[in-house]
């Protein structure tokens, strides 16, 4: 299993989420022993650049290439729209943990 941290490490987001967030969920890894359900788990993360046209290359890379089940952060609505139609299309899960939009 492959987890992706789509996160916004130097720009207005990296205080809210950026590297600490990734380091969280490692730390969260690590604490389940790096498994979830009997599987390992692999952790990648990027930088969207706050860019929904990057962050949407990101996840599409991910999804289909290296097969990433899961995509967390996502802080910016612009690109965590983009990517929650993608992963809605390739049925798998998005958790934003501080996008938010009307």
């Amino acid at each position: 299993m492959t987890r992706g941290v789509l996160t916004d490490p130097g720009g207005p987001f990296s205080d809210l989420s950026g590297a600490g967030l990734v380091e969280a969920v490692r730390l969260a890894l690590e604490d389940v022993g790096g498994q979830v359900l009997g599987e390992p788990v692999q952790l990648i993360s990027a930088d969207h650049q706050q860019k929904p046209d990057i962050g949407l290359s990101i996840a599409r890379t991910w999804l289909d290439q290296d097969k990433v089940d899961v995509i967390l952060d996502v802080p910016n609505s612009g690109i965590a729209l983009a990517v929650s139609t993608l992963v809605k299309e390739k049925n798998r899960i998005v958790i934003d943990a501080s996008a938010a939009t009307d």
